[in-house]
């Protein structure tokens, strides 16, 4: 009945609140461990410089982030089964005219906040290709679909990549990659989240991704972290259907979850998030660099390798080409988003 109908709208409008209400508590608390953080390393950590500070604001305001509203939802889709259940939920009053939220956008305040207080001399890089195109900013010409990136640079990690891809409630994804410099024989921090909430279907990735190898060495090294991050968080414990990524750059340990219901994220993943964070920039803080030529180039291979072996791998290439058209999606892939491995598209394997 109409009746049933709208009291199923409500419902929903009061579990987005209450979900709301509790990531603000948990943004608070999370401030309050970012005032700590600062406090605890002002004594070792440079303080970042003013203008780079400047230039650091700019960068984070551009195309209008942090972004407030989601993309309505689009209605139209390729696939059949998320046309059928965007069709099925259209009878429910309000929902067409409601915008999603943008799940995953505390996730990209929270990032930039705590690398401004916690690296040293972090600055803003762009987000320009070898070939001098510029891929921060690109939306669809029906305004259906946008996706927005950010790079930067610290004495402690050489790239740090964050990357928003918004398309209303069919799609919200936050990927960010932290490199340290190649002084480092650390593993490199990759985190991708992912949200089809008008199906239901979520999807967290969090890893110490591994130079070695033998993955047997990272696990030695790093799998007590690991562990004693996701131990907190049993919601995020991998089934083994869900570990179906290549343990040549995924370890054993990784978060590897889906799940449907949306509180999870707010719940698990983001403070799972905040803990690798800070344990990755621990690793980096208390390792010793290695200066010599010699192990600068082994790492840097390393580092090559992982973007060769995952821009040929990654889905999101066909993803994106649907939404913005194949060659730019290309583009991105192979120039931007794994920059090392330079003109190879094809799926050589520097792994051996």
């Amino acid at each position: 009945s109409r009746f049933q109908l709208s009291d199923e709208h409500n419902l929903h409008k009061a579990l987005v609140g209450k979900r709301r209400e509790n990531l603000h508590q948990l943004l608070y608390a999370y401030e309050a461990d970012l005032d700590l953080e600062k406090s605890r390393s002002s004594s070792s950590k440079q303080s970042t410089d003013e203008d780079l500070l400047k230039e650091i604001e700019r960068a984070e305001r551009a195309y209008g982030m942090p972004w407030q509203r989601s993309l309505r939802s689009t209605f139209q889709n390729d696939d059949e089964s998320l046309t059928n259940v965007i069709e099925s939920k259209a009878h429910i009053e309000g929902y067409k005219n409601s915008a999603p939220d943008l799940c995953y956008m505390p996730f990209w305040e929270w990032q930039l906040e705590y690398m401004k207080n916690n690296l040293s001399n972090l600055s803003y890089i762009g987000c320009s290709t070898q070939n001098g195109d510029d891929m921060a900013y690109r939306e669809t010409s029906d305004g259906k679909g946008r996706i927005h990136s950010i790079c930067f640079q610290s004495d402690e990690y050489r790239h740090i990549r964050m990357t928003y891809y918004d398309q209303g409630d069919v799609g919200q994804n936050f990927n960010t990659m932290w490199y340290p410099h190649y002084t480092y024989n650390l593993p490199i921090l990759g985190v991708n989240l992912l949200s089809r909430s008008v199906l239901n279907k979520h999807l967290a990735i969090i890893d110490f991704q591994p130079l070695h190898k033998a993955e047997n060495d990272h696990v030695k090294l790093f799998s007590s972290i690991q562990k004693k991050i996701t131990k907190l968080y049993p919601e995020l414990e991998s089934d083994p259907d869900d570990r179906v990524l290549d343990l040549q750059v995924f370890s054993k340990n990784m978060i590897c979850k889906r799940f449907s219901r949306e509180a999870v994220v707010i719940d698990s993943v983001f403070p799972a998030f905040h803990d690798y964070v800070l344990e990755h920039v621990n690793l980096v803080h208390t390792t010793d660099p290695d200066e010599s030529a010699s192990a600068k180039e082994a790492v840097m291979k390393r580092h090559a390798a992982y973007d060769l072996y995952s821009a040929v791998r990654d889905p999101c290439r066909l993803a994106l080409g649907k939404v913005f058209g194949n060659e730019w999606a290309n583009d991105f892939v192979f120039e931007f988003l794994y920059p090392l491995c330079g003109e190879r598209r094809t799926k050589e394997d520097y792994w051996g």
